[in-house]
């Protein structure tokens, strides 16, 4: 597997990528299987006659027959492979160890970039950033709100991923380079139509900035719905700092959605006309903030919802077991299973054994062994964000009738409390209403 290609290889992917046609999924199939299962790099394929493709590459017969008619244009992308290098931008092909490998996994192959270009480091993208969304319009608090977002994340180490955009975008991104953090910004345009590449932060390896476009390709309305996806790729979860009508903003929320991802949604002073709307999503959960430091607490526990791409539900009602997953459609068996054998401990035999209908007073609730680690689980589900009863339901796996039981015990012992937001009741840890600084929800990057 190759880091980077050289310039005759880069001048092939360029013309691979953006010459043969909207047939992705093929493309990608035809050098990610040669890559993986046969050890053949793009150059081997260029040597390899039609009529003597492996058995595994047939399916790809058409799609590798137009890469061996791509000479001309391959040489053609000579001058633009130099001018890309010229600006230290690099080439970044999907069989490349420097590829994000979480773009890869969330992806199917026909979303999947098959090359992207970047500007900066590419191993600010080695691991998932938190991704900062909102209006180009947004009020006076929804930017604010997005600048202190980005410095918040930057003092957590979390890479802040937005869409360059003015507004929201650039006060994220603006918010965690002044803190000193790292930002990846994602074009909706090919590299060397922005500006952007030239901020001294690129090359002082804080500022990575990312094009799955020809490079000479101008900014397009459907362009920024395509690049939408590759922010959610690149990012483990997303912060909405505003929203006032539907468009760029609400599609992001809805792609992070479509991908197994959590949304943060900001209510309080100032909200966009469109943040109500989208607090009723499935997948949304909502958080206030009216001003002052956008804080991000550590949680020891994260809610299963934020660590993975897949929701588990785990139902017991006397002796019958139900197991609901929730997650995109591209996950392969692997992490379904790791995800069930995770959530698998709240559901021990001891609890089983407990009938479901007994209501259990706060004195057993805090002796029994089993109610203890049930109770805090519930705790752990909330968090120090607040969680809705949907939340806490598909975080504890608790049927709703012991939901309910647990959620009044913990109110009665005065370790939670509850508010109404929006349409919806949000519980909260005691400790959570106490800190007045915390407006953000805990989120940890994800590790590979």
């Amino acid at each position: 597997m190759n880091i980077l290609p050289d310039r005759r290889e880069a001048a092939y992917w360029l013309a691979l990528t953006f010459y043969t046609g909207e047939q992705v999924r093929l493309r990608n199939g035809l050098v990610l299987t040669a890559d993986r299962r046969l050890q053949l790099g793009l150059m081997d394929l260029l040597q390899l006659p039609p009529g003597e493709l492996p058995a595994i590459l047939s399916k790809y017969a058409d799609v590798h027959r137009q890469f061996l008619e791509l000479d001309g244009r391959a040489s053609a992308q000579a001058f633009l492979v130099e001018q890309l290098l010229e600006r230290r931008i690099s080439i970044v092909p999907v069989t490349s160890s420097l590829y994000p490998p979480h773009v890869v996994r969330r992806f199917s192959p026909e979303r999947t970039p098959t090359l992207l270009t970047m500007a900066g480091d590419p191993a600010l993208a080695a691991q998932p950033g938190v991704a900062v969304s909102g209006a180009r319009r947004a009020g006076a608090r929804g930017l604010a709100f997005a600048r202190a977002a980005g410095r918040a994340l930057a003092e957590r180490g979390i890479p802040v991923v937005t869409g360059l955009a003015r507004g929201v975008d650039s006060e994220a991104m603006e918010g965690a380079l002044e803190a000193g953090g790292q930002a990846i910004g994602v074009l909706a345009e090919g590299i060397l139509a922005s500006g952007l590449i030239r901020r001294r932060e690129v090359e002082r390896g804080r500022l990575l900035v990312v094009s799955q476009f020809a490079p000479h390709q101008k900014w397009l309305g459907g362009l920024a719905m395509t690049r939408n996806w590759t922010i959610a790729a690149l990012s483990s979860a997303l912060l909405v700092a505003d929203c006032v009508s539907p468009g760029g903003t609400s599609d992001q929320v809805n792609v992070h959605r479509k991908l197994g991802l959590p949304v943060f949604l900001r209510r309080g002073d100032g909200e966009g006309a469109f943040v109500a709307s989208l607090a009723g999503l499935d997948g949304v959960s909502q958080f206030v903030w009216n001003g002052g430091p956008a804080s991000i607490p550590t949680v020891s526990g994260e809610p299963p919802s934020l660590s993975g791409q897949i929701d588990v539900q785990i139902h017991r009602e006397g002796h019958r077991l139900t197991i609901q997953l929730r997650g995109p459609a591209n996950l392969d068996l692997d992490s379904v299973v790791a995800s069930i054998r995770s959530h698998w401990p709240a559901h021990s035999p001891s609890f089983a054994e407990r009938p479901v209908e007994r209501t259990m007073s706060a004195q057993e609730v805090l002796t029994s062994e089993d109610s203890r680690d049930t109770m805090q689980q519930l705790l752990l589900s909330i968090g120090e964000g607040g969680a809705t009863f949907q939340q806490l339901r598909q975080r504890s796996g608790l049927a709703d009738k012991r939901l309910r039981e647990s959620l009044g015990e913990l109110e009665g012992l005065g370790r939670v409390t509850r508010r109404k937001i929006g349409r919806e009741f949000h519980y909260f840890t005691r400790r959570a209403t106490e800190q007045v600084a915390l407006e953000i929800p805990a989120i940890e990057p994800e590790t590979e």
